[in-house]
């Protein structure tokens, strides 16, 4: 039994047209999420034709990596990473997840957290939880509580925050050679309709010209350090498959994380990557993934 709280109840979904009000509103309560995942019975959308559950953990567990995209704030998001985590882990356990919300310099931090050598609340402030994340921790007990159940190896995934923060507000000259030491050894060069795509989506912060070309490469390192993470989970560990956990548009395959990938020793065919969307928003083509996942909202009550 998970002594921390959970998610208590998730509808026992089966196939069927959604409406794009379906809202599921849950209580956190305790463990009965994770045999109420087992009911997880989603749409699923490959090159824009239906397949089933069965047919998306096939495939997947053909694959080396298989990313899982998210909207930070949204615990179904999150639920939907949980149960494909765990019909896969059913599938084959030699299996390790990575995770954008701990930073890679904190990874001990969370190895002694997952040995259960450090509570809970102690291993937020070390990983510096509010300030380098900062959504509901709701969000991420259940994959982590799982994981550490059952024994699963977490990678932390992301670069340091201030890494990223250093070059967007003094530019990438500014790094010391200590510094330097911390940048990816390769970051893969873009197109030229990659680069105005992604300065595109960095438009939104209203910055400077000079502002936004340090956000996109500030992205791009950040993409690059994570396929790196990934990369030495899968030399070092010896897992047959790595499931990482990252924001959607670390996720596209034209671009983030596996793009940066394919720069290393990994080739497109080895990577799966999974978008989630509600019902409501639903549009096979709105994300450049292999997969659509197409499940309700699920709203914590507070």
């Amino acid at each position: 039994m998970i002594n921390r709280l959970l998610l208590l109840a998730m509808l026992s979904l089966s196939k069927m047209a959604y409406s794009a009000e379906l809202i599921i509103s849950v209580n956190f309560n305790e463990a009965e999420i994770f045999e109420r995942s087992a009911n997880f019975s989603p749409d699923i959308v490959i090159n824009r034709q239906s397949y089933s559950l069965e047919d998306l953990i096939q495939l997947a567990s053909t694959k080396k990596v298989v990313m899982i995209g998210e909207h930070h704030n949204q615990f179904s998001h999150h639920f939907v990473q949980l149960s494909i985590i765990k019909f896969l882990h059913r599938k084959n356990p030699n299996l390790a997840i990575a995770v954008e919300w701990v930073q890679r310099q904190h990874q001990e931090t969370l190895d002694s957290y997952m040995a259960g050598n450090v509570p809970f609340p102690e291993f937020l402030e070390a990983i510096n939880y509010n300030m380098h994340w900062g959504f509901d921790v709701r969000n991420i007990m259940p994959v982590l509580e799982y994981a550490k159940e059952e024994g699963i190896k977490i990678y932390a995934m992301d670069s340091p925050k201030w890494l990223a923060s250093k070059i967007y507000h003094e530019g990438i000259n500014s790094l010391d050679p200590d510094q330097v030491n911390q940048l990816p050894e390769l970051i893969r060069e873009m197109s030229d309709s990659q680069l105005v795509e992604l300065k595109s989506i960095m438009a939104v912060h209203n910055v400077s010209d000079e502002k936004i070309e340090r956000l996109v490469l500030s992205q791009r390192i950040r993409d690059a350090i994570m396929a790196e993470q990934i990369e030495k989970a899968l030399a070092n560990g010896g897992y047959d498959l790595v499931i990482a956990l990252a924001g959607i548009n670390h996720v596209l395959n034209h671009r983030g994380v596996p793009f940066a990938l394919n720069a290393g020793f990994l080739n497109t065919p080895d990577i799966l990557n999974v978008s989630i969307q509600s019902p409501g928003e639903f549009d096979s083509g709105r994300f450049d993934t292999h997969v659509t996942v197409v499940f309700p909202l699920m709203v914590l009550k507070d």
